[in-house]
């Protein structure tokens, strides 16, 4: 598979976002169980952050800035309900859902522009 530049980057910027917003999903309550560093271990794995030159913090940084500026008008609404599901997995991922955790899961889907009617029946469909 071949991505363009612009595809490629907006990968990064969306792998830069979901990073972010997924940290602070975990550290909303505070807790920083085993469960949730393997949950961040899974889904942001060494090699992929390699490959898509994510390891250098002012790099990160830099297009951390740029995606809270593009993302919300570049992504499709599926794109969008991608990260926020896996910032409400990574709030579940210790087996417990901590109403901070939630509130953050509220705030990434805030950042994207999700419509609240949208978020909300978008946590019922992951909770059935």
């Amino acid at each position: 598979m071949n991505l363009t530049e612009e595809d490629f980057d907006l990968y990064r910027l969306k792998y830069a976002l979901s990073m972010y917003l997924v940290r602070q999903v975990i550290l909303a309550d505070n807790i920083v169980a085993q469960q949730e560093i393997q949950f961040v271990r899974e889904h942001f794995p060494q090699s992929l952050l390699e490959v898509l030159d994510l390891l250098n913090p002012q790099e990160i940084a830099l297009l951390l800035e740029r995606a809270l500026e593009e993302l919300p008008n570049k992504l499709s609404l599926e794109a969008k309900l991608d990260i926020v599901g896996m910032c409400f997995a990574a709030s579940a991922s210790d087996g417990t859902v901590d109403p901070r955790e939630i509130a953050m899961v509220q705030v990434a889907a805030e950042i994207l522009n999700v419509p609240s009617l949208v978020l909300i029946e978008y946590i019922q469909e992951l909770l059935e």
